[in-house]
């Protein structure tokens, strides 16, 4: 931040010749033309050759082209589509696509699926979701623990495990529990877990691991049926991850898990503890949907599989604890709601599925929602639909509008403006004031030399910064108004002024008065007039002589001539009291 902005400061010599030039009478036109001249501009570009009359098409083409580029210039042409109703022009995909967590190599062990009496249940696609090439993940192993090892490998070991490069990463762990011991943990990155019982008390235990095992930096938990779990062990599950001082866990809750396809699901979520909002809610058109719980905390379980890993690849998945649920009843009211238009514009658009958790775990809906709002307040949305007829935008009530919108634009501006300027003065006066310490240092002697100048400002520039803003509060004042601080500055002047004039006068009559009580004789008639003969015959006579002295002895003046031209410093001179050679 220091050197930041004394370079900024540096920079401010060299970039205002710049902007002087550019703005310069010599600066070339195409930067300055108005809105009216490009029109001019583009009217004699179109124009048909003298030979050929011009047709009334063409007048009107250039009449409707003239309306389109005012119209724009003002800002009272539509510049945007309503996100509500056009959503791929609101969307951006991400260039570089999601953003990962750290540490996503390594091992990982799965815990809690491959249970014996889940033999119909496909536990495998979780673990083809880990290896995925298209995904983040880099690990070279991939733990399946469980309790019967003989039935995990039965299993696991598939010809699309084969197909896929599943075997080639795929390792084996038994253990008495579900829930791995610390021996197992030992050496693992990343953990994922499923829990359907007991959900408060496996939780406990997995953060405890979870704190205690170092090399262990990812984990995400699903709570299966765990929707009808109050909200203060939501809340105490929650804090329980958070008081492990590690913050790559990510926990989600859900309801019932099933065999419904994954494409089929709108699904939304709220954080653990909080009210749910989706049990009933009012739409865009502020109807109120109370949506059907029962089917509402059923998630399909392969997109419950995709959420968990994507939770734990992401960068925004950390240190979340989310209930997800379903939205499909009533099927009219749903598709009123945001979720289901971002998440079916998202799948609509080419997203995938990850990049859509992405989006709607970083505040997606908020930020559809507030997009919405600033179109709706744009000038165009306010009056299309109104009585003022095809030109609504000469309508008064819209000028006005506009102006004081416009006012309050160039109010900003204008603040922004000035606090740049003032700004800007401060850092000249600190640059100033580390300049003459640091000459006064050199001259001193009290800093080397061969420190540079600017090295020596940038030490300390913070210092530096706040002389800068004490010595602007003294000349401008804390608003930092310029010209209000002139007159202000102007007044006190003038103050001061008056000031030491009445003091000068003040002490004049003083001495006056001291004057004449020692020379009382000074002062004759009415005025009072200063007779300066009495005071030069009260005061001592000195002698014109040249050698005269205050003494009584009188000398006789010395006879500097002679009857020789030689220098009379050797001659005889006789003067009596004086000397003789």
């Amino acid at each position: 931040m220091r050197s930041s902005g004394l370079q900024l400061l540096l920079a401010l010599s060299a970039s205002s010749s710049a902007v002087q030039a550019f703005w310069s009478p010599a600066a070339p036109t195409a930067f300055v033309t108005t809105g009216k001249q490009q029109h001019q501009q583009q009217l004699n570009n179109d124009k048909v050759a003298p030979s050929a009359p011009s047709s009334s098409s063409t007048t009107c083409l250039h009449i409707s082209l003239a309306r389109e580029l005012d119209l724009e210039e003002m800002g009272f042409k539509e510049k945007s589509v309503d996100p509500s109703v056009n959503l791929q022009a609101y969307l951006s995909r991400p260039e570089n696509g999601t953003t990962p967590r750290a540490n996503l190599q390594g091992s990982c062990i799965v815990s809690g699926l491959l249970k014996p009496d889940g033999i119909y249940r496909d536990d495998q696609t979780i673990f083809n979701l880990l290896n995925d090439e298209d995904s983040k993940f880099k690990f070279d192993a991939l733990i399946a623990h469980s309790t019967d090892i003989g039935a995990a490998k039965k299993r696991m070991v598939s010809r699309k495990a084969r197909y896929t490069g599943l075997l080639d990463v795929l390792e084996f762990k038994e253990g008495a529990s579900s829930i791995p011991s610390p021996e197992a943990l030992e050496g693992c990155t990343s953990w994922v877990h499923y829990v359907d019982d007991n959900h408060e008390e496996t939780c406990l235990n997995i953060a405890r691991l979870y704190r205690d095992t170092p090399s262990l930096e990812n984990v995400a938990i699903m709570l299966a049926e765990a929707t009808h779990l109050p909200q203060a062990t939501l809340e105490s599950i929650w804090a329980t991850f958070n008081e492990t001082g590690k913050e790559g866990f990510s926990v989600m809750a859900v309801g019932e898990l099933t065999d419904t396809p994954e494409s089929n699901n709108t699904y939304g979520f709220f954080p653990f503890g909080a009210k749910n909002k989706y049990s009933e809610m009012k739409t865009n058109g502020n109807k109120t949907v109370t949506f059907d719980t029962s089917r509402m905390f059923e998630l399909s379980r392969a997109l419950g599989y995709r959420v968990l890993t994507d939770m734990l690849q992401l960068k925004v998945g950390e240190g979340k604890a989310l209930t997800f649920v379903q939205l499909v009843d009533p099927e009219y009211e749903r598709r009123c709601l945001n979720e289901w238009k971002l998440i079916n514009g998202l799948r609509e658009g080419g997203f995938t599925r990850s990049e859509e958790l992405e989006h709607m775990m970083d505040r997606g809906v908020q930020k559809f929602a507030q997009a919405c709002y600033e179109y709706r307040q744009t000038p165009y949305y306010k009056y299309k639909n109104t009585n003022y007829g095809n030109n609504w935008w000469e309508h008064p009530k819209y000028a006005n509008d506009d102006m004081a919108q416009k006012e309050r634009r160039d109010a900003l501006q204008a603040i922004e403006d000035k606090y740049a300027k003032n700004n800007n003065t401060i850092m000249e006066i600190a640059l100033e004031w580390g300049q003459r310490e640091y000459y006064k240092g050199v001259v001193s002697g009290k800093i080397d030399r061969s420190i540079p100048e600017t090295d020596y400002i940038v030490s300390r520039w913070d210092e530096c910064m706040e002389i800068g803003q004490a010595r602007f509060v003294e000349l401008f004042g804390p608003t930092g108004d310029r010209d209000l601080e002139e007159e202000k500055w102007q007044e006190l002047l003038k103050k001061k002024e008056r000031a030491a004039e009445a003091k000068a006068e003040e002490n004049l009559e003083k001495m006056l008065a001291e004057l004449e009580q020692e020379f009382p004789d000074a002062y004759t008639g009415e005025n009072a007039e200063m007779s300066y003969d009495a005071i030069d015959s009260s005061a001592p006579v000195m002698s014109s002589t040249p050698f005269a002295a205050t003494s009584n002895t009188n000398y006789d003046r010395l006879d500097i001539e002679d009857d020789d031209d030689m220098d009379d410093d050797d001659d005889d001179v006789d003067v009596s009291g004086v000397y003789t050679d």
